[in-house]
């Protein structure tokens, strides 16, 4: 199983069918109160998947789509940032 599909599985078995999208508002909403917190456990293994998702990121093959890629990828970095600008979302 490649990297790329193994981080999918992980995706899907932590979030279902949520984007990667999704799941960056739903962890900022979890960490500024805007919704439920979560688990301190699940804040890192969220913050893990994103940033395999980063390591493991593959552009578009459509030219049209690569704004909405480059859109994605920033939110997605961003939220690592966050993530990271909030330890105490992770801590034990």
């Amino acid at each position: 199983m490649s990297k790329r599909t193994e981080i999918k599985k992980r995706q899907f078995d932590l979030f279902g069918d949520k984007t990667l999208l999704e799941i960056c508002i739903d962890v900022r909403h979890a960490i500024n109160g805007a919704a439920d917190a979560w688990e301190p456990r699940e804040v890192a293994k969220t913050r893990q998947l994103l940033a395999d998702a980063v390591a493991t990121w593959e552009p578009t093959s459509q030219p049209c789509d690569q704004e909405i890629d480059d859109a994605v990828l920033a939110l997605v970095k961003a939220t690592i940032r966050y993530i990271e600008l909030n330890p105490e979302s992770m801590d034990s």
